[in-house]
């Protein structure tokens, strides 16, 4: 396992160092990297099966969460797909140095064809460090990783890497993705994007869109320690403005079991064919369980209208902690 994990990681590092992070399809690297994915989901079981509640939430069985989101590109007819990784620290193993506890994580994504054909992809190496020994072992304490890719609207197949070099092992997974196109004659949202923290500072964050810090909520999972969350999002192809006075409408709605919980809107005057929104989730009064946040953006001068949704979940640690969240790693 450790000889082709090794050579895994040396066959993505020369081959990105070699060709860039958006480099010609390479035969010989996509079979070493499947045959990496098939060792590694072997570790992957093995881990899974620790997994358990704790700090008063039930994390996913795997050791990481992904998101995939999609956006308009602002430069090309491409669609902007944005994969981000949240990584707990109690997935990675952490050693003794000086008077702190460090450890190194690297994370790789490849996006591949229909035809097996790599298409781009990307490789960070992290290091990570701490002089609490007790956070080592937090669900709640983890590693973000973006990446930010420019793809022809299509389908295609998502393989993430995540290695351990203190462990010496690799998690890793696979999923088909479907990047959609932005550009119809007619209201569409992007990905909705769950945060635990949104502001207007403009200050450094692992996202940064339209003028707003994000750091991303990948699991969707929210506590009793953070019953506040925040939602970004974009509406494209509004129509052109007659006037000043032309607007459009936002709808956003919680629903939990079928069941309405929470619903708001407004209406706000059209900035252009371009609409950037992000607003709070107060979750403070909601019960433990999975949800459903349904938005709706309507067009008041053609009458037209899109939507989009996302599920998340909250946990408290006198309730149920809530599990299901394997089967939701993927999201677009």
């Amino acid at each position: 396992m450790r000889v082709v994990t090794s050579r895994l990681h040396a066959a993505i590092i020369l081959h990105f160092r070699k060709n860039g992070p958006n480099p010609r399809p390479d035969k010989r690297f996509l079979n070493l990297l499947c045959a990496g994915l098939m060792s590694c989901l072997a570790i992957t079981g093995n881990v899974a099966a620790q997994s358990a509640s704790h700090d008063g939430i039930d994390i996913s069985s795997r050791p990481f969460w992904v998101n995939v989101l999609y956006f308009q590109d602002a430069e090309t007819e491409k669609t902007l797909t944005e994969v981000v990784i949240e990584v707990p620290y109690r997935s990675l193993a952490f050693q003794k140095s000086g008077e702190v506890y460090e450890t190194n994580i690297e994370a790789g994504v490849a996006l591949e064809e229909a035809n097996g054909f790599q298409v781009d992809g990307n490789f960070i190496t992290e290091k990570v460090q701490t002089k609490n020994l007790a956070v080592t072992q937090s669900n709640r304490h983890t590693q973000l990783f973006h990446f930010a890719f420019r793809l022809e609207p299509g389908s295609y197949t998502l393989r993430v890497i995540i290695g351990d070099e203190q462990m010496r092992q690799r998690f890793s997974h696979a999923g088909k993705i479907k990047a959609p196109s932005f550009r119809q004659a007619q209201p569409q949202i992007s990905s909705l994007l769950m945060a635990r923290q949104l502001d207007m500072s403009g200050q450094a964050a692992i996202l940064q869109k339209n003028g707003r810090s994000i750091l991303p909520n990948v699991p969707h999972l929210f506590s009793a320690e953070q019953p506040r969350g925040f939602v970004y999002f974009e509406a494209y192809n509004l129509s052109p403005s007659l006037s000043s006075g032309d607007s459009f409408q936002v709808y956003c709605f919680v629903s939990h079991a079928g069941r309405n919980v929470s619903a708001l809107s407004w209406k706000s005057p059209k900035p252009g064919a371009k609409a950037v929104i992000s607003l709070p989730l107060n979750l403070s009064d909601v019960e433990a369980g999975e949800y459903l946040l349904t938005v709706k953006v309507v067009d008041l001068n053609s009458g037209r209208e899109a939507s989009a949704a996302a599920l998340f979940y909250l946990s408290r640690p006198s309730q149920p902690s809530v599990g299901a969240l394997e089967s939701r790693i993927w999201r677009n």
